[in-house]
């Protein structure tokens, strides 16, 4: 897609047929162009587009780069260790990121990247859904609901100042 600074604010590629079958490289090219957009996105979904850990680092280029960016979808791609610790490592106190979901990648995400985008969480006041699938482990899980948890309320004690 063409975009221009202050043209668009949801952007939707979920399932996107000619994404889908371009190189990793290209993906790569095509999720910087659309970090050119500037702050003109707030919402990207980016859902089972065949996304992995080599587009990682232009995701998180573009997520640092857009401080408007407020909801990131990346679903059912085949991002695992690797590149989602990159990717959260650039949601850190990110001034506007309220959800993230990385749900239904093709290997189940592993402990250390779960805690890594719970770290995420508790660095970014905002964040207050993370979707990573099912947590099987308790201290992780628990975790999780505890980092959602202080966030939301954090967000209601900012609302009501």
């Amino acid at each position: 897609p063409r975009l221009e600074a202050g043209e668009v604010n949801a952007v939707d590629l979920t399932f996107h047929g000619e994404l889908t079958r371009l190189s990793q490289a290209a993906k790569s090219e095509a999720i910087g162009r659309l970090a050119r957009a500037g702050e003109a996105i707030e919402t990207l979904k980016l859902n089972s587009i065949g996304l992995d850990n080599s587009n990682a680092d232009a995701l998180a280029h573009l997520i640092r780069g857009n401080a408007r960016l407020w909801a990131l979808q990346l679903e059912g791609n085949a991002l695992t260790e690797p590149g989602i610790v990159t990717i959260a490592a650039a949601m850190d106190a990110h001034p506007s990121l309220t959800e993230v979901s990385f749900a239904s990648q093709k290997a189940t995400i592993s402990t250390p990247a779960v805690s890594r985008l719970i770290d995420a969480m508790e660095a970014t006041p905002n964040l207050i859904s993370c979707n990573v699938g099912s947590l099987r482990d308790d201290t992780m899980r628990r975790r999780h609901q505890a980092a959602c948890m202080a966030n939301t309320d954090k967000m209601r004690q900012r609302r009501n100042a």
